[in-house]
């Protein structure tokens, strides 16, 4: 681990523990849900947003692949920092393994978080997580279609934080939704979780593959 990334953590947890009451109402109802509970809510849909890089990116350009997909923004004080941490050293754990996976911020403040704002925050965690923006409309598309909760809350400062549902979200290389991943699990939890499914996958392709 980078001196950077290892400052980040410590800077990170240090938050996180600090505000740990306050960063459950993050998350919401979702964070109830097991993450290998069956549900008959549906996550996920097509989707058409910017890239940190400011290209246009759809929901599409992802078959293939696992995504997991996260929302929140870059002024996020625990919550996001320590998620997308959390993620980069699951995906660290891993290993190779990782390259069937994308991992996605989406912010749910476009207002403040541009294209280059996302890819300087992004870049402090792990350059495999790709940032997404877009519209006010277009990101609140996209959060209706993943039943992602968000509202500004003023400060004292004339500014404003921004309340989030904090889970994640696993979809799978057809695009459809697999499972919720709460805020509180671990990296290697999180690890485990992806790796099994990684495993299913290949076991169903080598029955197929049986004469």
């Amino acid at each position: 681990m980078s001196g950077l990334k290892s400052l980040l953590v410590a800077a990170a947890v240090a938050i996180a523990l600090g505000l740990a009451a306050a960063s459950w109402r993050y998350s919401g109802a979702k964070q109830t849900v097991a993450p290998s509970e069956p549900t008959n809510v549906t996550f996920g849909g097509p989707f058409t947003l910017v890239d940190h890089n400011g290209r246009s990116v759809t929901s599409q350009q992802f078959l293939g692949k696992y995504l997991i997909v996260f929302f929140g923004y870059t002024s996020c004080p625990a919550v996001c920092p320590t998620t997308l941490l959390t993620m980069s050293q699951a995906l660290d754990q891993l290993g190779g393994e990782a390259k069937r996976i994308q991992p996605l911020f989406v912010s749910v403040d476009p207002e403040r978080d541009t294209p280059k704002v996302l890819a300087e925050y992004v870049a402090q965690f792990d350059k495999r997580i790709l940032g997404l923006t877009g519209s006010a409309a277009e990101v609140a598309a996209v959060a209706r279609a993943f039943h992602v909760y968000y509202h500004k809350v003023p400060d004292d400062h004339g500014g404003y934080d921004i309340e989030h549902t904090a889970t994640m979200y696993l979809m799978g290389p057809d695009g459809k939704f697999l499972m919720l991943i709460p805020p509180e699990a671990s990296s290697r939890k999180i690890a485990m979780l992806l790796r099994e499914r990684l495993n299913e996958v290949a076991d169903e392709l080598t029955e197929q593959e049986k004469p």
